[in-house]
């Protein structure tokens, strides 16, 4: 890959070098003002072997090279000093981009690549290694934040090169064949943090497992909760896991409490301003007259005790300022949306 007016004038190149005098490691030059020499920076020697895929990833940020071969990092040495540059710094050039060739030093196509390319990307940002090990194994859809340009060479017949970021660059194929021979990739986009939890409407589904990712095969059991229809009750609704029911006919806090146990529940508890706000809005209580309702409701709490009558902690009250400290041993819900005893 190139873009420059000449070998070593401006701009910058990447390319398979011989530093070690084997041509298997990645070198990227980038010129020396005008001073017809280059700063480079390569990898480990063998690198990259013949006639096998690798992906080749190269960043620069702050002056500083870093290659990465198959998602590692791979940097064996510069040649910082030997001319006065500590760092690369890429020249302006209006030279074309160039995808399997370079230049010579008059700027002429030349140094052809013998080999096969797929999926080559621009960024306007130094990728790091996470995002580059994501995009080896899944390529760029198109309209990722800083992609300039990316080509992933599927058109398989034709000149033109498409650009799939949506700015335009396309390209113009020049002697190249299309090949059925490509690299694997995979896009599973599955984390060790990637979960799922479902809820619909009463349905709690539960998964067996703490990832989901494409291509897995997994259960989900299902736990189907719908609302009994109890005689002397009207179903209230459902709330955070739990079902509500407010009974057709007045009892004493006893008996509502002795009914509820028999049935299978508990009289209410409220233990978040969530769920008092839902329980009061399906009795139709509000904080100020007129009142939609005249009776309050059992809580299942008695007056002084710090247990609900399920066995939970109290760990939230909404108390009436009218409220006395033992005045009555049971506490209820008013219509005004408040607790107390009387």
């Amino acid at each position: 890959i190139a873009q420059n007016n000449g070998y070593n004038t401006n701009g910058f190149f990447i390319e398979t070098g011989n530093p070690f005098g084997t041509y298997t490691s990645i070198i990227f030059s980038s010129a020396i003002g005008n001073t017809n020499e280059l700063s480079q920076t390569w990898s480990n020697e063998y690198s990259v072997a013949q006639n096998n895929w690798h992906h080749i990833a190269v960043t620069l940020s702050n002056g500083i090279i870093s290659i990465y071969i198959d998602g590692n990092y791979n940097v064996s040495g510069n040649n910082f000093g030997q001319y006065g540059q500590f760092n690369h710094s890429i020249q302006s050039t209006n030279g074309d981009f160039l995808i399997g060739s370079g230049t010579n030093l008059t700027g002429q196509i030349d140094q052809l690549f013998n080999g096969s390319i797929d999926d080559i990307s621009v960024w306007d940002k130094a990728l790091n290694q996470s995002e580059i090990q994501d995009y080896m194994n899944c390529p760029p859809i198109g309209n990722e934040a800083g992609l300039v340009g990316y080509w992933n060479m599927d058109e398989g017949s034709g000149t033109t090169l498409t650009d799939l970021s949506g700015n335009g660059n396309d390209g113009t194929i020049n002697g190249a064949t299309w090949s059925n021979d490509i690299p694997t990739q995979i896009c599973d986009n599955c984390t060790t943090t990637d979960s799922i939890y479902v809820e619909i409407l009463d349905v709690d589904i539960v998964q067996n497992d703490t990832t989901i990712c494409q291509g897995d095969s997994t259960e989900l059991s299902l736990n189907i909760i719908n609302p009994r229809n109890i005689s002397g009750f009207s179903y209230g609704g459902y709330f955070d896991g739990s079902h509500y029911y407010i009974s057709d006919s007045s009892n004493t806090w006893l008996e509502s409490d002795s009914i509820c146990n028999s049935l299978g529940g508990y009289q209410l508890s409220i233990n978040s301003i969530q769920e008092s706000n839902y329980i009061n809005q399906i009795l139709g209580n509000t904080e100020s007259p007129p009142y939609n309702s005249v009776k309050p409701y059992w809580l299942g709490l008695q007056d002084g005790s710090n247990i609900w009558s399920d066995g939970n902690q109290v760990t939230f009250t909404n108390y009436d300022a009218s409220y006395v400290n033992l005045q009555f041993p049971y506490i209820n819900l008013q219509p005004n949306t408040k607790w107390d005893n009387s």
